[in-house]
């Protein structure tokens, strides 16, 4: 899954996609995923698919993007089993010329580690600045 505002999260996460062939990838907007249902979704929770990536930008001052606000929300006030063993991974994108560089994807990494899920990958930042393209 991935959300996008301005459209680079989106390229990201079709990119992603492409990458991960034949894997069954499904790239969607937070804004069409309800937080309480991801567990569901993964095979832990009896659904279809391995893992969840999380492709998210930084807007303003290490906040999440407008289009993916109601979701942080949402996601943070679940209770800390939540995503019990849900494999996940987060990709932060963003510029280092701001202070709070990323730090979107820094806070939704560390609040999917709380609610259980299991970190597959390292958190990977994308900086605009700095060969972004190279991250994926």
């Amino acid at each position: 899954f991935g959300h996008y505002f301005t459209g680079t999260a989106e390229a990201f996460a079709y990119r992603a996609k492409k990458a991960f062939r034949p894997l069954k990838v499904t790239v969607a907007s937070c804004q069409s995923i309800n937080p309480k249902t991801i567990s569901s979704l993964c095979i832990v929770g009896g659904g279809v698919y391995s893992a969840v990536l999380f492709i998210t930008s930084t807007f303003g001052e290490g906040l999440p993007p407008p289009s993916a606000e109601v979701f942080f929300k949402t996601l943070g006030s679940l209770p800390a089993s939540t995503l019990s063993d849900v494999p996940f991974a987060v990709m932060a994108i963003g510029s280092s010329i701001y202070p709070d560089f990323c730090q979107a994807g820094i806070d939704l990494n560390k609040t999917l580690a709380r609610l259980g899920g299991k970190q597959i990958l390292p958190l990977t930042k994308g900086d605009e600045v700095n060969q972004q393209e190279e991250s994926v």
